[in-house]
């Protein structure tokens, strides 16, 4: 008999340790969920934060090391609460180690101190955002109300306020044309200063 009520007592050790163990393997379980589900929300938090405030997008990258992809990205650089340049692409990539954004297609528009805009194009860009310098590379075009310049490549420096170029360049306006192996453009000064071997003609505009 003695015998016989240590295998009842047993069993019934057993299956009161079972539901405890079955409650922390529960626990065990919500706890990965909620951390999980934590994990999600803050994810897309960031991601709705990068797509509907992409004012905010330089700041937010000085942030984080890691890569991301960003669709519609819009850009605007300031200076003493006044707007100096916007930037606005349909895709980038972010190279988080070396604090860089690859933007695809940028368009670019600088805006000068009389009120006048200067217009660029690229097939690529680079953003610097820690000094909001910026690069364009390949089929670059800058447009102003007088004339069109297109490069290959050429960079823009914000401190200094200044667009230049070590490629050569091609200037077309309505009454001149320039061809030079390098170029700087001032937009404080609206001034441009064409190095190395320059070549330029007047169109003549004839009257009756």
């Amino acid at each position: 008999m003695a015998q016989k009520s240590m295998v009842i007592s047993m069993n019934d050790a057993g299956q009161r340790k079972r539901p405890k163990r079955r409650g922390k393997l529960r626990l065990a379980l919500v706890g990965v969920i909620l951390a999980t589900l934590i994990v999600v929300v803050a994810i897309f938090i960031g991601y709705r934060r990068l797509s509907v405030d992409p004012g905010n997008t330089a700041a937010i990258l000085k942030k984080t090391r890691a890569d991301i992809a960003l669709q519609q990205i819009r850009h605007t650089a300031t200076r003493d609460g006044r707007d100096e340049w916007t930037l606005t692409a349909k895709s980038a990539q972010v190279l988080g180690k070396k604090n860089r954004t690859v933007i695809d297609s940028p368009s670019v528009v600088f805006f000068l101190n009389d009120g006048g805009k200067v217009y660029l194009t690229a097939k690529k860009g680079i953003l610097m955002p820690e000094t909001n310098d910026l690069e364009a590379v390949g089929d670059v075009t800058v447009t102003h109300e007088d004339y069109v310049m297109k490069t290959e490549r050429l960079r823009y420096e914000h401190q200094n306020r200044v667009i230049y170029s070590k490629d050569p360049v091609t200037i077309e306006g309505k009454r001149f044309s320039v061809v030079a192996d390098r170029m700087v453009y001032d937009l404080n000064s609206q001034t441009s200063t064409f190095k190395g071997n320059v070549e330029s003609s007047i169109h003549d505009t004839l009257s009756l």
